[in-house]
């Protein structure tokens, strides 16, 4: 409830606001880390598949 006061001393009056501010706040934060996650996971099937891809062109022979 720190982060409320500190909003109604920036000049947030209303409660709601304030509430709907921290809210959006730490729903921005969530998306941010999804995106991410998301992105460290296409990074990593990405290398995977290059891997597999090298792995498969030796076994043929080439």
């Amino acid at each position: 409830m720190n982060l409320l006061n500190e909003l109604a001393s920036l000049g947030v009056s209303d409660l709601h606001t304030a509430l709907y501010a921290t809210a959006g706040i730490i729903v921005l934060l969530a998306l941010r880390m999804v995106k991410v996650s998301l992105d460290n996971a296409t990074l990593r099937s990405r290398m995977n598949g290059r891997a597999n891809r090298i792995r498969v062109l030796r076994r043929i022979g080439r």
